[in-house]
């Protein structure tokens, strides 16, 4: 979501600490995942905000920018090539529908989870994510990668 490992990491430490000093507030009757999840996505949004607002106007290096350059030499430069660019397809998604269309693919919630992470209904989040894909598809299409 981030785009950047090293600002990943400090988020993931910010996270932490976040869970740690409002446990009191965690209410048992939840999944704590779900609970520890949402924290997460509000520090990654904050961050985010933070970027927006500073005009962060370059580009930082990634460990798949990396990747792509030591894979061109390699004989999978082209699914490499396609990952990017799917990649780079999701990224220009509305927030909303990125948000749902991340927590179900990469870190395979269910819908009730993706629910109380981002605290929406259920119904909520299916057709964010029907909208997502449906988006996703005519994106790739246009670009003949379907």
């Amino acid at each position: 979501m981030l785009k950047n490992s090293t600002e990943a990491t400090e988020a993931a430490q910010d996270t932490f600490v976040k869970i740690y000093f409002h446990l009191r507030d965690y209410d048992p009757r939840k999944s704590f995942t779900s609970w520890a999840a949402s924290i997460a996505i509000n520090e990654c949004r904050d961050r985010l905000r933070k970027r927006r607002r500073y005009s962060q106007t370059f580009r930082e290096l990634t460990d798949r920018d990396v990747d792509l350059r030591q894979a061109q030499a390699d004989d999978g430069y082209e699914s490499k090539k396609r990952v990017e660019l799917v990649e780079n397809a999701i990224e220009k998604l509305p927030e909303k529908l990125k948000e749902v269309l991340v927590l179900k693919a990469y870190g395979e919630y269910s819908y009730e989870e993706i629910a109380e992470i981002l605290r929406i209904k259920t119904g909520t989040v299916m057709s964010r994510l029907f909208r997502a894909r449906e988006k996703l598809t005519e994106m790739l299409e246009k670009d003949n990668l379907r």
